[in-house]
């Protein structure tokens, strides 16, 4: 039960707001993994909500940083969230937006799609999404960036319980909804990192990549990242 509660909550890690709080906080967590073998840790707010503690002034500001992410995606009430989330669920304009773009560059000779590429230039965020989904591709699975939305799903749900919008009991809710869809289309962290950070560049619009490419190796290889503690198939 544990390990499901885990591999559902890791899923926000590659999402925009990424995973460094989750290292933070796994960082301090001594013996974590050994007491998990041996049924002596419980999940405490830390854990669940993907934010480490703090008080006073710095509690304010984690707050305030939050608050202002979650603008981003349009949510500030329990109405929004439940807005967005199925939007997530169901694929994101954003989503279409990369599908839309790889299916009109799948029919293309190469040479037109080159002609394509240049002719966009002057339009630095059109230049730089077609420019992304040429690059990827071919490495992405059929779903393509689908795993963008199901990672800012499972983020969104984690903060917006933080913040207090809605309930634990609620956030578990929909926590297995965006685990069932990760399932349903990938077969590993790798494709489902690969999917959400692909998202996130093209999402992002600016030609700077670093920061979710960073983002993208902690998660598969930093010794405090979920994964290197959880397996794919473990939860089916």
């Amino acid at each position: 039960m544990i390990h499901q509660k885990l591999w559902n909550l890791s899923l926000s890690m590659t999402s925009a707001f990424g995973a460094k709080y989750d290292l933070e906080i796994m960082s301090t967590k001594q013996d974590f993994w050994e007491n998990i073998k041996n049924n002596e840790v419980r999940l405490d707010s830390e854990i669940i909500f993907g934010v480490p503690e703090s008080q006073g002034l710095e509690r304010a500001i984690r707050k305030e940083e939050i608050s202002q992410f979650l603008d981003r995606f349009g949510v500030s009430s329990h109405k929004t969230f439940k807005v967005k989330m199925e939007e997530l669920l169901q694929g994101s304009e954003l989503n279409a937006l990369f599908d839309s773009i790889r299916g009109s560059l799948l029919v293309m000779p190469l040479q037109e799609r080159a002609k394509l590429l240049k002719s966009t230039q002057q339009e630095q965020e059109k230049y730089i999404r077609y420019s992304v989904v040429a690059q990827y591709d071919k490495t992405l699975l059929s779903c393509g960036i689908r795993g963008f939305d199901i990672a800012n799903g499972t983020s969104l749900c984690r903060l917006c319980a933080y913040l207090g919008y809605i309930d634990e009991e609620e956030m578990l809710i929909w926590l297995e909804q965006t685990a069932s869809l990760a399932k349903t289309h990938f077969r590993s962290f790798k494709e489902y990192a690969l999917s959400s950070t692909v998202g996130g560049v093209f999402w992002a619009g600016s030609g700077s990549d670093d920061a979710f490419l960073k983002n993208y190796y902690n998660c598969l290889q930093h010794p405090y990242s979920y994964w290197k503690h959880l397996t794919w198939d473990q939860c089916q």
